[in-house]
């Protein structure tokens, strides 16, 4: 493959996983516009540090074996956080939905069709919901450390 080509495909590939990135972001955004919008109870408790609910999408290495992926939702258990839902979806489940997001033609003229479970390069993804988190940019770093954690968006 010359150069040309090699670029034009990363090019392309970073089209792709910005695309997802913006869907993922877009739908967690959806979910949080509707929690904004049920009746709260205020509480004024000025004794303790203000706290936040928060979505994490954690990416994990494409490459990273499944007991390395099970590693790494372990050390995000033992990190004592307040977890309501922790989902995996693996690089082809999010390819699939990738291209179910996609309108029809857009998604018949994908690059994502030509990925096989074998050149798949879509990161797995975590996605993670944390209750009373008191600081979102901490809890991203310690995530971030974490071996085969590619990035950390909330």
């Amino acid at each position: 493959m010359n150069d040309s080509k090699k670029l034009l495909m990363m090019l392309l590939i970073g089209l792709v996983l910005g695309v997802a990135v913006v869907l993922v972001l877009q739908g967690i955004s959806k979910e949080k516009d509707l929690d904004s919008q049920s009746p709260k109870t205020e509480q004024k408790d000025q004794s303790k540090p203000k706290t936040e609910n928060v979505d994490y999408i954690i990416y994990i290495d494409s490459e990273a074996s499944e007991k390395e992926i099970n590693d790494v939702q372990e050390k995000i258990k033992s990190l004592d956080l307040d977890i309501s839902n922790m989902t995996f979806k693996n690089k082809e489940q999010v390819k699939k939905e990738m291209l179910e997001s996609m309108d029809e033609e857009e998604a018949s003229k994908s690059v994502l069709n030509t990925y096989t479970p074998e050149n798949n390069p879509l990161d797995h993804m975590l996605l993670l919901s944390v209750k009373n988190v008191e600081n979102k940019d901490d809890l991203k770093q310690k995530i971030m450390i974490l071996v085969n954690v590619t990035d950390v968006k909330y």
